[in-house]
């Protein structure tokens, strides 16, 4: 894993109870929606809004990465040109970022918990998902996963490592998100 957004690699073995991949799946997921909260109002800064339409118009877009192209849009036209210095490249940096984790995120929130042989429990796509599914030569699997052709199963531990990562990516929003609010209202600087 090169990347923290890569699929993690599938481990020999999984978690002993599936109350904790469970458990790992909803702080995961939690940390995405405030992920998400934290790209509304970075939205909301750039947009001078704090009406309900504005709020209205982005909650009605579907997808994470739409609503990344909105926000996009709007640093566009209220950033000039002179601050396309630091502070833009670190949204720009922060928006892509945020755009690798959403195939683990999609991962998280569409896997299931499953028990795969002896190796334990892990959370991992649906058989019938075929987008998931690797090829091969299931009659000279010399595992689960290679039987079933998983592309990826994740441990609690994984799925931890991922929300931490989310966590992380939300700081970062709102430490772009401030130095934008200061770029544009600089006579709220003490």
């Amino acid at each position: 894993m090169s990347n923290p957004w890569d699929v993690a690699p599938m481990l020999p073995k999984g978690d002993d109870n599936e109350t904790d991949v469970f458990l790992a799946v909803g702080r995961a997921l939690t940390a995405w929606e405030q992920l998400e909260t934290g790209l509304f109002e970075l939205y909301q800064i750039l947009a001078h809004s704090t009406n309900f339409a504005s709020e209205a118009a982005y909650g009605s877009i579907a997808s994470s990465e739409a609503r990344t192209e909105m926000i996009r849009a709007a640093a566009k036209r209220m950033l000039p040109p002179r601050t396309l210095s630091t502070t833009t490249e670190k949204l720009y940096r922060t928006l892509k970022d945020i755009g690798n984790f959403t195939s683990r995120r999609n991962d998280i929130a569409h896997g299931q918990v499953m028990r795969i042989g002896d190796s334990g429990s892990y959370l991992t796509h649906s058989f019938y998902n075929s987008r998931k599914l690797k090829p091969g030569n299931k009659s000279r699997a010399i595992n689960a996963f290679e039987r079933y052709g998983f592309s990826y199963a994740y441990t609690s531990a994984q799925i931890e490592n991922y929300a931490m990562h989310f966590i992380r990516q939300k700081s970062a929003v709102q430490a772009v998100a401030e130095e934008i609010r200061e770029l544009r209202d600089p006579k709220n600087k003490p």
